[in-house]
């Protein structure tokens, strides 16, 4: 197939107001438009968030930086200083408490339990850290834009025809050669449960609550699910998750490891689990306080529970009600998701997609793989000779739990699905964290590597549960993308005491580390 930039000599006819018209000022959104611009084209940028049911809402930016990863992130660093004072006593800190609780009979090193966490916390505090986070964030955002001389309207965008974008709220259109969707994805709260989109938030308003959650109850088991409740367990919250099934169900996570994970939040974080339950109905109460009535899935009869937030993590939608893709024959599947071939190209040949909205075999709904898609978008458009694309083999991520899980390459299930059992050699392990143990802190990591015999024992898959989950796992990706065997992880000499050495000291029948230094 030629290359998109050999259409780049009528790519710039004056019968066109844009060279690129993007709509959606997400991750994916800016690094497209920016490139763009950046290589000589004349770019318009569109972007409107519309509010959440509660009414949150926020400015340019998309997802990841004012209600996704970044807050989260923020939020999850708040929830281990707790557990950092917990360990500082134990250190030799002595730190200006009003008492210290040597009583505990399971823990008695445990002076500072999430239950007594609350009185030293401010909620409103850490949501105005967030909050400023987000208000630069945006305002340098909007700096890069006037930098490039890109337009930009706050406006919600609906195609007219193939070159043509009416902008929300007025009769102004606009004209583009090339126009790019990528409006992102947006919170489910199933509508089917009665109270639910009246009474319950989503991630798009934990981040802003203008009190403290309290006593929360999180319905899902996916990551953002447990993520939230891992840092508002950590705040001191009574939380508790219910979930239909099991918890990470995508194919991507390893269930063995999430299993890992959720024993971990329950045992040594304070995380309550309902499994397998559903919501049946919520109901607001005089004081302000949700009664949700649920089910288990294996007993009859319902229950009722009292809760100060009840906040839904049961999965996302493609945002693209509005933008007017049946009048232009823009194919989508019939969950919403814009069909897009290895190009971002849609069914019509000029308008393209990326980001969490676009169908294209893989569906990573990840920061870095938009990001990735708007710059070699850009690069195929307006690079010379340029037909870079992104790769998905190997695309790694972390779940930001209380104990980082994080993961590049196939889970055991799905290695077992594409390459047969009998292919597979696994070695794992559990390991003790060195920071745990003048903390008496019984949690500890585990480490598992996927590898295929017929192919040298190549690793196609390596999982890590452990602290700054993300941070070790980035440096393996480029081991496993270049395609490393068991005997080459062998080789390599581990920093120590690290915990990301574990896996240059895996061996086949050796599942628990009991020492350290040999």
């Amino acid at each position: 197939m030629a290359s998109i930039a050999n259409e780049l000599k009528c790519l710039l006819s004056h019968q066109f107001q844009y060279d690129l018209i993007v709509i959606g000022g997400g991750s994916g959104g800016l690094r497209l438009s920016k490139t763009a611009a950046d290589l000589g084209a004349k770019v318009a940028l569109l972007d409107y968030v519309k509010p959440s049911t509660q009414g949150s809402t926020w400015k340019l930016g998309g997802t990841c930086v004012n209600v996704g990863c970044i807050p989260k992130k923020q939020m999850h660093f708040a929830a281990e200083m707790g557990d950092k004072i917990r360990e500082a006593f134990n250190y030799g800190w002595k730190l200006p408490f009003d008492e210290v609780d040597e009583s505990n009979e399971d823990d008695i090193f445990n002076h500072f339990p999430a239950h007594r966490r609350q009185p030293y916390f401010d909620w409103n505090t850490l949501v105005q850290g967030v909050l400023n986070t987000r208000s630069g964030s945006s305002f340098v955002y909007n700096g890069e834009l006037r930098k490039r001389k890109i337009d930009y309207f706050n406006a919600l965008g609906s195609l007219q025809d193939s070159h043509t974008v009416q902008l929300s709220g007025s009769f102004q259109t606009i004209t583009g050669q090339y126009i790019v969707l990528s409006p992102g994805g947006r919170p489910l709260i199933p509508s089917e449960i009665p109270g639910a989109l009246e009474n319950a938030i989503t991630s798009d308003d934990i981040f802003a609550l203008k009190k403290a959650p309290g006593k929360t109850l999180v319905v899902g088991g996916s990551y953002i699910a447990l993520e939230s409740a891992g840092f508002l367990a950590g705040l001191g919250f009574d939380t508790t998750v219910m979930v239909r099934s099991k918890v990470l169900r995508h194919e991507n996570f390893d269930q063995e490891v999430a299993s890992i994970v959720q024993q971990h939040m329950q045992d040594y974080h304070h995380v309550k689990f309902l499994q397998p339950a559903i919501p049946v109905r919520i109901e607001k109460l005089e004081d302000g306080k949700k009664l949700v009535t649920f089910k288990y899935a294996d007993k009859e009869g319902e229950l009722q529970d009292v809760f100060d937030t009840v906040m839904f993590a049961t999965g996302r939608y493609a945002d693209v009600k509005g933008l007017n893709l049946d009048s232009v024959g823009v194919q989508y599947t019939k969950e919403g998701k814009v069909i897009v071939n290895d190009e971002e190209r849609t069914s019509v040949n000029n308008i393209f997609a990326i980001g969490d909205i676009i169908e294209n075999g893989f569906n990573y709904e990840l920061t870095p793989v938009a990001i990735q898609q708007g710059k070699y978008l850009a690069w195929r458009l307006f690079k010379q000779n340029c037909d870079k694309k992104v790769d998905y083999q190997f695309v790694p991520t972390t779940v930001f739990t209380p104990i980082e899980y994080g993961v590049v390459g196939y889970s055991e299930e799905k290695a077992k699905r594409v390459f047969g059992a009998d292919n597979l050699m696994i070695y794992k392990k559990t390991f003790n964290i060195l920071e745990h143990k003048i903390a008496e802190k019984p949690e500890k990591g585990f480490v598992k590597l996927i590898c295929l015999k017929n192919e040298n024992e190549r690793v196609i898959g390596l999982h890590f549960v452990g602290p700054n989950a993300g941070e070790v796992v980035q440096g393996f990706v480029l081991a496993l993308k270049k395609g490393c065997t068991k005997e080459e992880f062998d080789d390599v000499i581990g920093i120590h005491p690290t915990n990301a050495e574990s896996f240059m000291y895996l061996e086949a029948g050796v599942y628990e580390d009991k020492t350290c230094c040999g």
